[in-house]
């Protein structure tokens, strides 16, 4: 995996694990797969630049569906200029 696709990724990870640490999204756990209606175990980007833009899906629905979209460049801003309420709360709780 090249440079910037580890960027977008742990970007968009980093993004949703605060995001269910502070409350404003639940565990995956809690939902059903949107595919098979199994349990979910995890959420699935589509697209890495959209972070919050997610769906919970089983583990084998996560193999199924296949890699996501990744954009093309390394972005400069930072996390908390584009989740700017996400990083105030989060701040905000420690």
């Amino acid at each position: 995996m090249d440079a910037c696709k580890k960027h977008w990724r742990s970007r968009a990870y980093m993004i949703l694990r605060v995001a269910v640490y502070l409350g404003f999204v639940l565990p995956a756990r809690a939902y059903q797969c949107v595919d098979c209606k199994k349990q979910a175990r995890s959420y699935d980007h589509r697209d890495y630049a959209n972070a919050l833009r997610v769906e919970p899906v089983c583990h084998r629905c996560n193999i199924r569906r296949g890699t996501a979209i990744y954009p093309s460049h390394i972005t400069r801003r930072s996390l908390s200029q584009d989740y700017p309420w996400l990083f105030a709360a989060y701040y905000a709780k420690h």
